[in-house]
């Protein structure tokens, strides 16, 4: 089974400690998102692992990423990393709903 892009709009990065990704999007031998302040594109060297809940890859620069689903959990560790003062959060659904909001302002 392979990571499922359209349900899973919502992601967080190994990337440093954990990051946002959102809207993921795996286009050919490239891997994007968008992390709140910009768009981030990566060329794939090669896929570690392609799960229902986890991508990974090496890029063409030898750094490995892995994309996981957003949860509360990973939110609440990483939350100031995103943004100073960004709020606990106890639904995910309303988290969610917060951060693809704070993105279309951004745009």
């Amino acid at each position: 089974m392979a990571f499922d892009w359209a349900k899973h709009d919502v992601c967080y990065t190994n990337e440093e400690g954990g990051y946002l990704a959102v809207y993921p999007e795996r286009c050919g031998l490239e891997v994007g998102w968008f992390d709140l302040s910009h768009h981030r594109l990566f060329e794939i060297a090669e896929v570690l692992a392609d799960e229902p809940e986890r991508f990974a890859f090496r890029d063409r620069l030898g750094r490995e990423f892995t994309l996981r689903p957003m949860t509360l959990e990973v939110w609440n560790r990483i939350r100031t990393k995103v943004a100073p003062g960004n709020r606990e959060y106890t639904s995910l659904a309303r988290l969610r709903e917060d951060i693809k909001a704070a993105l279309g302002q951004i745009g």
